[in-house]
């Protein structure tokens, strides 16, 4: 059932409820007109992220005023149109009445300030979330609660999906609904829902509601000339001290819980928090762009976190947000493998075999990742695989051992996820080895199936490599000659999904495969040397000469 009016009379113009109802209108149009419709940087931008909320509101900093901002811009953007229609529906059947009786101005501080409770509320539910809370439910919530407080008894209008009464009391209306909100997440049923938020906006509409009315207010108020004002009277006016005491009584009560969330949280919600408020000022979205303070945030959560700190590590590999440094990425690795971390320690050990900005010691590098493997870590068999593949560390290569490592990682029948996640990568390398015959007989057919579903898995390398395949018939080839092939679309569009992706092989490839083959979708100039240039500084050095040759007169 859905409320479509209440019986209060509420004539005349009330500009608060008809401000909030074309400003949510005028964002989900400008939202809908978005390509894609409703995007989720929309949502980034101007949604409450809970972990920023909970741990970087306050004490007051650089951040707080965006954090703060973002309380009430979530109150107008919303997750799609049936979201926005839905909470508008709610938002006309209660608002018009409450706003009479109210007044406008403390009606729209009344909408504010439960709105910003109720998103409170969600964000004290998932501290360490990052995933943003959007739309006027809460608030709405809030105006549901006010009815019932200032009339209880007057009777909704219903639109019915299925039978039962077409009008119910506005305190019967409430209670069911606000039972409903609990029973959502025990059905399984609850998805995104902030369920919690509206729960919070529900009691912030019932302990408020008194508080903001005019002192002369009669709450639990009665129609005039129906049985319930015989029976119950005209209302209740409550004293200004019981009003300004219950109000005072919720807010201590929020405070509280605020307090105790960010007093009690262990170092794992800690961290993850951490981790969000750094990628927020590495990124802008969701407080201001500041990228050494990011960094310095992220150092902090890392130090709490094994997991956090395999992550940093690999952002400072990368240079994804900060500026590159090996050294420090390998340093958060080996923190992270003393924290226990499986990812963290493959990384460490191979650093520890090839030498890399620490001391070699091959041994013990072999020894972390063997010790990964034998508790069935699959990433560590594809990395063991690599080493012995390779002959790194000083031994000597044996591409049917790694084979054999390959293998067991890419027909793994298991749902586990970090053995999901490593299967592209035992396929790929398996494939390289059946389709050159390195120390595994010779078999095209099996190889180039393998490496598609490596490739179809969205592995960079594994997309790079079978657009090779297809373009030059070697999934391995040194360069992209002249002569076109039959599936050379084909092979532009991998290429183009790995470079997408960040493989620099894939940037080269692509910008060579357009400037030796030029086709009705091929890149101008300019753009094929921006690839060329791109491939060059994250290392490629065919990307370099590349670009050497281009600049000779």
């Amino acid at each position: 059932m859905f409320p479509v009016s209440s019986e209060f009379s509420a004539s005349g113009i009330r500009p608060v409820t008809w401000a909030i109802i074309g400003a949510c209108a005028l964002v989900a149009l400008v939202q809908a007109l978005q390509n894609p419709p409703f995007s989720d940087t929309t949502l980034l931008l101007y949604g409450a992220h809970p972990a920023l909320v909970v741990f970087d509101l306050l004490p007051w900093n650089a951040d707080s005023p965006t954090v703060a901002a973002n309380l009430l811009t979530s109150l107008f953007v919303h997750a799609d149109i049936l979201h926005v229609l839905m909470n508008m529906l709610f938002f006309y059947c209660f608002s018009m009445p409450v706003e009479a009786i109210m007044g406008s101005t403390r009606y729209a501080l009344f909408y504010g300030v439960c709105g910003t409770v109720a998103a409170l509320v969600h964000c004290l539910s998932e501290p360490d979330s990052f995933i943003p809370l959007v739309g006027a439910s809460g608030a709405v919530a809030g105006v549901l609660a006010a009815h019932s407080v200032l009339l209880p008894w007057a009777r909704l209008r219903l639109r019915l999906i299925v039978g039962g009464p077409d009008t119910v009391p506005a305190w019967g209306f409430t209670a069911l609904w606000f039972g409903y909100q609990f029973l959502t997440p025990l059905s399984g049923n609850a998805g995104h829902v902030a369920w919690l938020a509206h729960v919070g906006g529900v009691v912030a509409g019932l302990m408020l509601t008194p508080l903001f009315c005019r002192p002369e207010t009669m709450l639990f108020a009665t129609t005039e000339g129906t049985p319930e004002r015989l029976k119950y009277g005209p209302g209740r006016r409550l004293p200004v001290a019981v009003r300004a005491g219950a109000a005072l009584l919720f807010s201590v009560a929020v405070g509280g819980a605020a307090y105790g969330v960010r007093a009690n949280a262990d170092g794992h919600v800690r961290a993850l928090a951490g981790e969000w408020i750094a990628i927020a000022r590495l990124t802008g979205i969701g407080a201001p762009y500041r990228p050494e303070a990011g960094l310095a945030r992220y150092r902090e959560a890392a130090a709490l976190d094994g997991d956090v700190a395999e992550r940093l590590g690999r952002r400072l590999q990368d240079g994804r947000g900060v500026r590159a440094d090996e050294a420090e990425a390998v340093e958060w690795f080996r923190r992270g493998a003393a924290a226990g971390q499986p990812a963290a320690t493959q990384a460490y050990a191979m650093a520890l075999i090839d030498g890399n900005t620490v001391p070699a010691d091959p041994a013990r590098g072999m020894a972390l990742l063997a010790e990964l493997s034998a508790k069935g870590h699959a990433g560590a068999d594809v990395q063991l695989g690599i080493v012995i593949e390779e002959g790194r560390g000083g031994r000597e290569a044996d591409p049917p051992q790694a084979a054999t490592l390959y293998k067991k990682v890419c027909e793994a029948a298991t749902r586990e996820s970090a053995a999901e996640a490593a299967k592209p990568s035992g396929c790929y390398r398996l494939a390289l080895l059946l389709l050159s015959g390195r120390g595994v007989p010779k078999d095209p057919e099996l190889g180039r199936k393998l490496l598609k579903r490596a490739a179809n898995s969205h592995l960079p390398e594994a997309e790079n490599a079978f657009g090779l395949l297809l373009a030059t018939g070697d999934a391995q080839a040194p360069d992209i000659g002249p002569e076109p092939r039959r599936q050379d679309a084909r092979a532009r569009t991998w290429f183009a999904a790995a470079a997408q992706a960040g493989n620099a092989d894939a940037m080269y490839n692509l910008a060579r495969f357009d400037s030796r083959r030029p086709g009705p979708k091929s890149m101008s100039p300019a753009e094929i040397r921006r690839w060329y240039e791109k491939s060059a500084a994250a290392g490629n050095a065919k990307a370099a000469e590349a670009l050497r040759q281009l600049n000779q007169p």
